[in-house]
């Protein structure tokens, strides 16, 4: 069952005398009373008097006074409608894996912008895009590489996806941005070895959770998402726009 099916309210009106509660106490009361059994992440929310919390996969909104609670899209009302509750959902996942993996990172020197790429090699415009990263880093990109074979682990006729393989293989190696450049230039990784591909999985799975379907995928440091393949300057141009 969704947690979105617990609580659902449309607006409310926080009073200004009640008891503003720290991030920590919403977190302790929000997994307390959903039992959640995924980490609950609170953060400010873009509404001044609401926290955000993010679990499961989902966003929720929260008063300060700790006594109501809503979830669903949380758009802006300026000159366009951006559904903040994605951005929110994009960012944290992507900043996670980054927190909790070593992503395979081309750095610009002079580093103004960080972006996030879901990749296959098996992918023409992904080739497109890793065949300009020399550009981007000029740019003051950085790119930061989520392997993403397309098609998962498995294959629909239940073979196991090669493009999988050679990632596993790519990220067991000690040099991981040799091997996958290889993959991009070559189409080969390392010889197989024998490691884990939680980390892989959990990159498939975490592309799922935030509606990647194709590649490449681009997201910014803000959760903004990018389909496709963006030349440099437009992509230097985009970031700006949005930061």
């Amino acid at each position: 069952m969704k947690l979105t099916l617990l609580i659902s309210i449309a607006l409310f009106t926080v009073q200004v005398s009640a008891k503003t509660l720290s991030t920590a106490e919403v977190t302790k009361k929000f997994t307390s009373i959903v039992r959640a059994k995924n980490k609950a992440n609170t953060t400010q929310s873009p509404i001044p008097n609401l926290y955000q919390i993010i679990s499961g996969g989902e966003v929720f909104y929260a008063s300060k006074d700790g006594k109501y609670i809503f979830s669903g899209g949380l758009y802006s009302f300026d000159h366009e409608l951006e559904n903040k509750s994605d951005l929110a959902l994009r960012k944290y996942n992507v900043k996670q894996l980054d927190k909790n993996d070593d992503l395979i990172t081309f750095k610009a020197v002079n580093e103004k912008y960080v972006v996030y790429v879901f990749t296959d090699p098996t992918c023409g415009f992904c080739r497109k895009l890793h065949y300009s990263l020399a550009e981007y880093n000029r740019r003051g990109i950085t790119v930061k590489y989520i392997p993403w074979p397309r098609g998962g682990e498995y294959l629909n006729s239940g073979l196991k996806n090669p493009t999988f393989d050679k990632f596993r293989n790519a990220l067991c190696s000690r040099n991981k941005k040799k091997m996958v450049n290889n993959l991009f230039y070559k189409g080969t990784a390392q010889k197989k070895v024998n490691c884990s591909a939680d980390n892989l999985r959990n990159y498939i799975q975490v592309g799922k959770d935030i509606g990647v379907n194709v590649t490449p995928i681009i997201i910014d440091a803000n959760g903004h998402f990018m389909p496709g393949f963006k030349e440099p300057d437009e992509l230097l141009q985009i970031l700006k726009s949005n930061s």
